[in-house]
C-alpha cells in the first residue's frame, strides 16, 4: 500500500464547504416553509398588524400573495428542501444517492414555484443559474463517486460471496 496514493472517494474540503451552505439554506427554508404549512392561517391577522405599522407595499404584496397559496404547496416545498438537506448530508459521506437526492429537490423546487404556484415565488434567471451552478459543483466534486457506479455494488456482492464460500466451508467441515 503506498501512502502517497490519494483516495478516490476522500471528501473534499470544498464539499464540506457547499454542504454547510445547503444544510443552512435548505435548512433554513425547511424550517420556514414547515412552519408556514401550520400556521398559514393566521397570515391574515399579521398582513393587518403590519399594515397598521405603516410596513412599505412590496412587504405588504408579498404577504397578500402568501395569503393566495394553499398550505399543502407550502409543505410540498418543505419537503423539497429537506430532501436537499438529505442529499447533502450523504454526499458528506461520499454516497452518490445524495446527490440524486439533491438533484431532485431542485428540480421539484423549481416545478413548484415556477409551474405550481408562479407569480412572486418564480424563481428569477439569478436563481435558476445559481441553481444549476451548485448541481455542477456537487457533481464536478463528487464526480469520483458517481462515476464509480459499480464498485459500491461488486463490493457487497463480493463480501457477500465471500460469506457464501466460507459458510460452505464450515458446513463441508462438519
Amino acid at each position: 500500500m503506498n501512502p502517497f496514493n490519494e483516495n478516490k472517494n476522500q471528501r473534499s474540503p470544498w464539499l464540506l464547504v457547499l454542504c454547510i451552505f445547503t444544510f443552512i439554506g435548505s435548512g433554513v427554508n425547511f424550517l420556514t416553509y414547515f412552519m408556514l404549512t401550520f400556521t398559514s392561517n393566521y397570515l391574515p391577522q399579521l398582513v393587518d398588524m403590519y399594515s397598521q405599522m405603516g410596513m412599505p407595499q412590496e412587504v405588504m404584496d408579498s404577504f397578500e400573495f402568501m395569503l393566495t397559496i394553499k398550505p399543502i404547496n407550502f409543505l410540498i416545498i418543505a419537503l423539497c428542501y429537506g430532501l436537499a438537506v438529505v442529499g447533502a448530508a450523504f454526499m458528506l459521506k461520499m454516497n452518490k444517492l445524495g446527490f440524486h437526492f439533491y438533484v431532485i429537490a431542485q428540480l421539484a423546487l423549481f416545478a413548484m414555484t415556477n409551474l405550481v404556484i408562479k407569480g412572486m415565488m418564480s424563481q428569477g434567471w439569478t436563481s435558476i443559474m445559481l441553481t444549476v451552478m451548485l448541481i455542477l459543483l456537487y457533481a464536478m466534486l463528487m464526480k469520483d463517486v458517481l462515476l464509480n457506479q459499480n464498485t459500491d455494488i461488486q463490493d457487497s456482492n463480493q463480501d457477500n460471496n465471500n460469506q457464501n464460500l466460507e459458510s460452505e466451508d464450515e458446513d463441508d467441515d462438519v
